[in-house]
């Protein structure tokens, strides 16, 4: 066999070991760690300019409010920032409010969430092993349960430093699917440093051998700017008590029929027009 062949198999075994090593240990350590990271948005498709997109001419009044909500809610979207608050095996991720800001700019900043496919909040609990997902849905409040599960992910040995701390890299394949109905497979991609042993990240990214520090999620990237870590009194973090506690899976049910029912509508709006016509 190869030299080089057997010193990748050295190296790929040797992070198997100290990631098996971590996964053991951390649950335990992360009970004495207080923190507070700062995430800010790096990338995003919103963030990229449209080749396509032209001047328009002759627009009505309703495509010019649509096209400032977007052009606002952009631009809010670069001034966002999340917070992961986490101690005594708990975590919460959320938006870190905006001071003094019109109504006018809490639609931006909200319609900027829904872009970045950001919710309300989510709750981690290593002790229970479930992670809330706190969010609202066609006027309703939800509380989507899940198991803290990285089983599907791939651990990679790609590293990279992120601050003064070294990241390793894990990726997951994820099928979805589009609003049209369509079959599509995207990469979500984490960057955890063991050196801060905790489970916790932003988002829902919560399981891994460290503390997440990046993501893309959806094509949409979070990276940690400001990292704060304490050994003193554990915080008080609570979860989330307001909206209907539901799993994963019923989650994806109501949004499929929605798509389903929106669908529908869609088509006998273009055959009245057609007859019309």
């Amino acid at each position: 066999m190869p030299f080089k062949i057997i010193l990748i198999m050295k190296k790929q075994l040797y992070i198997i070991l100290k990631i098996s090593f971590l996964l053991i240990t951390t649950p335990v350590l992360s009970q004495n760690v207080n923190g507070v990271v700062v995430y800010k948005l790096i990338d995003s498709p919103y963030l990229k300019p449209d080749k396509d997109d032209k001047p328009k001419k002759d627009i009505d009044e309703t495509q010019k409010r649509v096209d400032r909500l977007f052009e606002m809610s952009i631009e809010k979207m670069k001034e966002l920032r999340w917070e992961l608050i986490f101690s005594n095996g708990k975590a919460i991720f959320r938006t870190v409010p905006m001071m003094e800001i019109s109504e006018e700019e809490e639609r931006y900043i909200s319609f900027a969430e829904t872009l970045v496919s950001v919710y309300k909040s989510y709750y981690t609990d290593t002790n229970k092993k479930e992670l809330i997902v706190e969010r609202n849905f066609d006027y309703e409040d939800y509380l989507v349960v899940n198991p803290i599960d990285i089983s599907k992910w791939k651990l990679t040995s790609n590293t990279k430093k992120i601050g003064k701390y070294l990241c390793y890299e894990a990726t997951l394949e994820e099928e979805f699917t589009t609003y049209k109905g369509e079959q599509k497979t995207r990469t979500q991609r984490a960057w955890y440093t063991p050196q801060i042993p905790v489970l916790f990240g932003p988002k829902d990214f919560s399981g891994f051998p460290g503390l997440v520090l990046e993501i893309t999620d959806k094509g949409t990237t979070f990276t940690a700017t400001e990292i704060i870590l304490s050994k003193k009194e554990p915080l008080s973090i609570e979860p989330p008590t307001k909206g209907k506690r539901i799993t994963e899976k019923e989650m994806s049910k109501i949004l499929k029929e929605y798509r389903e029912n929106n669908m529908i509508i869609i088509k006998n709006i273009r055959k009245r027009n057609k007859k019309r016509k």
